[in-house]
């Protein structure tokens, strides 16, 4: 028992010895700002159907299932490539400084890797679109039976696609830009984020 108290104390006393950079605690807290904010858009809809009561159980159980399904081709398809490619812009260049003080290997590297990205994303997202417009009752069918695909799921599957369409380039568009900007830009984006998600709410229970 004692062994194991001593153990437990030399691991405490290993973090304790950890330092933090201010400068990096600081980047870690506009992070943190920023996840905050995109979780309001992300799930504000779920916030105020929960706690607003816009729609009946029924509606909300559909738009849920629809949100989901179409959630999976973000998560699965663009959620690897933005968490990947995230890493390799951040080790490709250096956060903060302009284009003109980059190692010029470097920045046609990312150049080029963003912009094959970015039309790989587009293409994708249109190829979700045109199929998804066509095929979304047929898949909701196969997915939740004829009740899911006789109400209004597979309407709100075909607003979702083009919205699918929109996520792949702004996912990678983001992944770059969170790669290389520096505190002030992300502590200005966030700014410029509130009032966005602040918007978002108010329609959300207004429509």
């Amino acid at each position: 028992s004692s062994g194991i108290t001593a153990e437990y104390g030399q691991l405490f006393y290993e973090f304790s010895k950890i330092s933090v950079s201010p400068d990096h605690a600081s980047l870690t807290i506009s992070f943190l700002k920023q996840t905050v904010l995109k979780q309001v858009l992300t799930m504000g809809e779920d916030y105020v159907m929960t706690f607003f009561s816009v729609v009946t159980f029924a509606q909300q159980g559909v738009f849920s299932t629809v949100s989901r399904l179409a959630a999976i081709v973000i998560r699965v398809g663009f959620r690897h490539i933005e968490d990947s490619y995230y890493l390799f812009f951040a080790q490709m260049l250096r956060r903060g400084l302009p284009p003109d003080q980059q190692g010029r290997d470097a920045l046609k590297t990312c150049k080029e890797t963003l912009g094959n990205l970015l039309r790989f994303n587009a293409l994708f997202g249109l190829v979700v679109t045109v199929y998804g417009l066509s095929y979304a009752r047929l898949a909701l069918l196969l997915y939740g039976g004829s009740g899911l695909a006789d109400s209004d799921g597979p309407l709100l599957l075909q607003w979702h696609c083009p919205y699918i369409a929109v996520c792949g380039i702004n996912g990678v568009s983001e992944c770059f830009y969170f790669a290389t900007m520096s505190q002030m830009e992300v502590e200005s984006y966030n700014l410029k984020l509130l009032p966005f998600s602040a918007c978002f709410l108010l329609l959300s229970v207004a429509l």
